[in-house]
């Protein structure tokens, strides 16, 4: 017994792999920093690019109008979708995961305040388009002095697996909505 209670007592006042310890707990504190801002930053990468493509797509639609040959709202949809798409490489699956809204605004009330539509990888969703109606194929007559707002929605996946220590709001499917919305007016050719 005496024994036991003088090798307890060495063992509590040996020090030997103290530094380990404090090692280990500092160490891992400072990984998942690191892979938190890691996170971030590549989150963020994609909604800038996002922004990016979606000013770019709002000026050509601006400057340039939608081609004639697109005379349905829907193909004019994919039109302005297809340019989104091109710039935004860094997304992945671009065309199947972004979600965009073409609302024509009243100048009064201004901006629509609805909650962003986002593609639900859960199941299909059809955009939606609410682009100001087309008279026997003419598009130019009936977008001339409309505001147009649009608002685009990619969900897009996470590297590291787990939520711990970000604050993204994830869906059902495990994806994080990024919004991005530009504003434009179809000047008179």
């Amino acid at each position: 017994m005496k024994h036991m209670r003088m090798r307890l007592k060495s063992f509590s006042k040996d020090e030997t792999g103290s530094t380990s310890l404090e090692m280990v707990v500092t160490s891992t504190l400072f990984m998942i920093i690191f892979a938190w801002m890691l996170e971030n930053g590549f989150v963020l990468m994609r909604w800038v690019m996002l922004e990016h493509s979606l000013s770019t797509a709002a000026r050509d639609v601006r400057i340039n109008g939608i081609p004639d040959t697109y005379t349905t709202n829907a193909q004019a949809h994919d039109y302005i979708k297809d340019k989104i798409c091109a710039k935004v490489t860094i997304i992945k699956d671009c065309d199947t995961s972004l979600f965009l809204e073409l609302t024509a605004v009243d100048p009064v009330t201004g901006v629509p305040e609805t909650e962003a539509s986002c593609v639900d990888r859960t199941g299909p969703v059809d955009p939606l388009t609410d682009l100001p109606s087309v008279e026997d194929g003419v598009r130019e007559s009936a977008d001339i002095q409309n505001i147009m707002f649009m608002r685009a929605c990619v969900v897009v996946d996470t590297i590291l697996p787990t939520s711990f220590a970000m604050p993204f709001d994830f869906d059902d499917s495990g994806g994080i909505s990024l919004v991005s919305d530009n504003a434009y007016i179809n000047e008179p050719s």
